[in-house]
């Protein structure tokens, strides 16, 4: 039912709704009725951007992690590098930057490549 609510808001471009019922849910009594399904964004994305109005810190409690996210880095099969530390190691060598994608600035993964450069 969460996964149709968010596609609707999506499709209907009012995807800034979702910001609101965040906040809705900050704002509700602790009666066991609310629950976030967040990523890994609502820990970073206060460091970045530290004008957030939300304190997730005090407003939310951990109850519980629900995926444990793998990730891979893949290069041409052409490419030298047989791995990400040969990969860095080559870059560095060269001297030219990592070049990679990410799901979006501020992600997880843009961090983690990020610590690439």
């Amino acid at each position: 039912m969460l996964l149709r609510h968010l596609r609707r808001l999506s499709a209907s471009r009012q995807s800034h709704i979702i910001g609101r019922s965040l906040l809705k849910g900050v704002r509700s009594d602790p009666d066991g009725h609310v629950l976030l399904f967040d990523s890994p964004g609502h820990i970073i994305n206060p460091m970045l951007q530290p004008d957030i109005p939300i304190n997730y810190e005090t407003s939310f409690s951990y109850i519980s992690g629900v995926t444990i996210q793998p990730w891979v880095w893949i290069v041409s099969a052409e490419h030298a590098a047989k791995d990400l530390q040969s990969f860095v190691a080559e870059s560095r060598e060269k001297g030219s930057p990592v070049i990679f994608g990410s799901s979006g600035i501020g992600s997880a993964e843009h961090l983690a490549g990020e610590l690439l450069g």
